[in-house]
């Protein structure tokens, strides 16, 4: 049996949000097939790490006062960083404790893979210390999430499959964000759930494109002038690529164009969830030439603007004070840290 040495390390990973997100069959293994547009956000838990020679673990946890929901963390096959213990455990035949000191800061069931961000950062200090290759690292956090293995390193990028096979692309501008959670959340397997009853092809896809788009009308009368839009509204559903649509949104983004985007699981929370119909509303209600982009995160509820560069700080103020009146869970942030930003 081995054992590490005792030794704490102070870890954070930042979370992600979905700028994309099309949610397509089940595949043989009952997953669904998805395509994603992932991004890293400049958000994070805190996290330290204690390795000692006994033979019993340690868990602690906290949340900020202010998000929604604070479940009950249990040290048990429920919390992605017990499974990551377990598999380096078992894997290296180690013979030593793990005492883990866990500050949250991302809120659960919020889209924004709080859980699968401190399993990228354990993966990464336990991958460190036993030289593991990259592809024997993604292999680990594949098995245990399936934002993992994006969340192990920041960027841009392309996840298909179970959003675990990852095509990262050049990094676009570091935008100002603002993410905001309702007091509700969603539950992720009821969302699919959700999505396995409702008929993809009788969805009005034109429509909820364009409700998700935050542009004047002219603006949008333009942008509507794209080839895939225009299939869309002549019902040639068949020409339609999400692939080519991620790119020309990964585009737009980089060069500061109008985007636009949608999430599937809109359409499941405006289908199963009463409250969710008003907040969506009001979400999109808000207008404003700064804002870039806007939409849903994963499967919810947390919701994110991206907002262009050189908006004013009244812009912010305005909008963070209507989901204030909200009573939403709100941070400002950015796309990726800045450089000479303190760790």
């Amino acid at each position: 049996m081995k054992t590490i040495e005792t030794e704490k390390y102070v870890l954070r990973t930042n979370c992600k949000i979905n700028l994309y997100l099309d949610v397509m069959e089940k595949m043989d293994d009952g997953f669904h097939e998805i395509i994603t547009l992932f991004n890293t956000v400049f958000l994070h838990d805190d996290m330290e790490v204690f390795f000692h020679g006994g033979q019993e673990d340690e868990f602690e946890y906290s949340y900020d006062e202010d998000i929604p929901y604070k479940p009950k963390l249990r040290w048990d096959e429920t919390n992605t960083l017990f499974k990551v213990w377990q598999v380096f455990k078992k894997r290296f035949d180690l013979n030593s404790g793990i005492k883990i000191r866990l500050a949250k800061h991302i809120p659960p069931q919020s889209g924004l893979g709080g859980s699968s961000s401190d399993a990228a950062a354990l993966i990464k200090l336990l991958s460190d210390k036993f030289a593991l290759e990259e592809c024997e690292m993604l292999e680990i956090a594949s098995s245990v999430g399936s934002d993992v293995p994006f969340l192990l390193k920041e960027g841009s990028a392309i996840g298909t499959e179970k959003g675990d096979k990852l095509q990262y692309l050049d990094p676009i501008p570091n935008y100002d964000v603002l993410l905001v959670q309702p007091k509700f959340t969603f539950s992720t397997p009821q969302m699919y759930a959700q999505l396995d009853l409702m008929k993809f092809d009788n969805w009005e896809t034109f429509e909820g494109i364009e409700e998700v788009t935050d542009f004047e009308e002219e603006l949008l009368t333009e942008t509507i002038k794209d080839e895939v839009l225009n299939d869309w509204e002549d019902d040639e559903i068949d020409a339609w690529d999400p692939y080519d649509d991620i790119m020309r949104l990964h585009e737009n983004l980089s060069s500061g164009t109008p985007a636009l985007t949608f999430n599937d699981f809109e359409k499941a929370a405006l289908e199963i969830h009463r409250e969710y119909e008003e907040f969506n509303r009001q979400f999109y209600s808000i207008r404003s030439d700064y804002i870039h982009l806007k939409s849903m995160t994963g499967s919810g509820s947390a919701h994110f603007m991206i907002f262009r560069e050189g908006t004013p700080e009244e812009v912010f103020e305005e909008t963070e004070e209507i989901f204030r009146n909200m009573n939403c869970w709100i941070r400002r942030t950015k796309l990726y840290e800045e450089k000479g930003e303190p760790k």
